[in-house]
């Protein structure tokens, strides 16, 4: 049975971005390290396609969020303008980065096509 580990990218800075630390020892330190790792999320759209959770940038760094995996819908607006909107295109899987899930032969395939053959085992 194949195995699926999502992508890990070194995107978890070694210090505080926008921290001006240069009378702090370990921030002195700690900045000529290079980033650090961090597990991307891999999601399983209705519609066949799969993406990351980094593709415009990491969440919430972005105002792109992946869609609800649990909702079938999204609020927009506020109380008492809360108004619910269908998800034209809802997650069905999250692989979570950082951790190996067993996969059937035919979502290995499916995710070789997506381009996740890399990761694959």
């Amino acid at each position: 049975m194949p195995t699926f580990t999502p992508p890990v990218e070194g995107y978890v800075p070694p210090v505080p971005a926008g921290r001006d630390g240069h009378n702090d020892p370990g921030w002195r330190l700690l900045h000529y390290f290079a980033p650090g790792p961090r597990g991307v999320n891999v999601f399983k759209l209705a519609d066949g396609t799969y993406i990351r959770d980094d593709v415009a940038g990491v969440w919430p760094t972005t105002p792109d969020v992946p869609n609800d995996a649990i909702s079938w819908t999204w609020g927009i607006g506020s109380d008492p303008l809360y108004v619910m909107v269908p998800i034209d295109n809802p997650v069905l899987a999250v692989y979570y980065g950082g951790h190996t899930y067993d996969i059937s032969d035919g979502e290995a395939a499916a995710l070789v096509d997506a381009g996740f053959g890399d990761n694959i085992a």
